[in-house]
């Protein structure tokens, strides 16, 4: 190890000398107060204009419902909120039953690391599975199974999370009051209760984004913040603290999802 010149060890003796005035704890304290003033959320997902706009497209569309296939528009809406994640390095898509098209986001980066961090992921399962639903009637019991099935089986080892797209949310879910995102319930049931219990028994989260969160998703760090906020309230409903895909067809992106990369 090479000797320190005269200019070093006066820097590295400044060093000691103050770390033994302040102490370590406070050190440490400071250390966190500077990661939370990074906003973390807020530099690892930022909507870009082409999501945003698509959003203001899909505001109108909830009005009108007129102009646009219903299924695409939530699919691409889906394809581009993930996309404005930071560290993802691949996207594909898979067909999973009848028509019905899932998109796998993955990455090994370091900034895809910290997101799943955040969102109480195991780093091992570095894919996020997602399936976008544009129907006139909340994902029932059933659809919300076969979509826990579907994550469980097909990606036992490369998922731990994943998330529903859908206008009217799922069955058993208590809508939200306006100005409160924190009511309680006293009980599950339907979708709401095959969530918990399929948490429980895999330590595997499915969430479900509404209108009013995918709307949201205009805003500088809402999706990493949202699914975060979904996936405690899983954790906190079961009291729990917070996959091989070679048998599966894969297929390539439709041309209205393939025309965003």
């Amino acid at each position: 190890m090479p000797s320190l010149n005269d200019s070093e060890k006066t820097l590295l003796a400044g060093i000691e000398k103050y770390v033994e005035e302040v102490g370590e704890e406070s050190l440490i304290d400071v250390f966190f107060d500077t990661i939370n003033n990074w906003n973390l959320a807020e530099r690892l997902y930022q909507p870009d204009t082409v999501l945003i706009e698509r959003l203001d497209q899909f505001d109108k569309w909830c009005v009108a419902q007129t102009g646009e296939d219903p299924g695409r528009l939530m699919e691409e809406i889906t394809l581009l909120a993930f996309r404005c994640l930071k560290g993802f390095e691949s996207v594909k898509s898979y067909q999973s039953y009848a028509a019905q098209i899932d998109l796998l986001i993955s990455g090994s980066t370091p900034a895809w690391i910290l997101i799943l961090k955040i969102l109480h992921i195991d780093i091992r399962h570095r894919s996020i599975v997602v399936e976008a639903k544009n129907i006139n009637k909340k994902v029932d019991d059933k659809q919300f199974s076969r979509f826990c099935h579907h994550i469980q089986n097909t990606f036992t080892n490369t998922a731990q999370l994943g998330v529903f797209f859908t206008r009217l949310g799922a069955t058993g879910f208590r809508e939200r009051e306006k100005g409160n995102n924190n009511v309680r319930q006293r009980s599950l049931r339907d979708a709401q209760a095959t969530q918990v219990l399929f948490h429980a028994r895999n330590n595997k989260y499915v969430v479900v984004f509404d209108k009013d969160d995918i709307l949201s998703l205009c805003k500088r760090g809402s999706l990493i913040k949202i699914l975060e906020e979904k996936i405690r309230c899983i954790e906190e409903w079961t009291g729990l603290p917070s996959q091989d895909t070679s048998s599966i067809p894969e297929i390539d992106l439709p041309k209205h999802l393939s025309k965003y990369f």
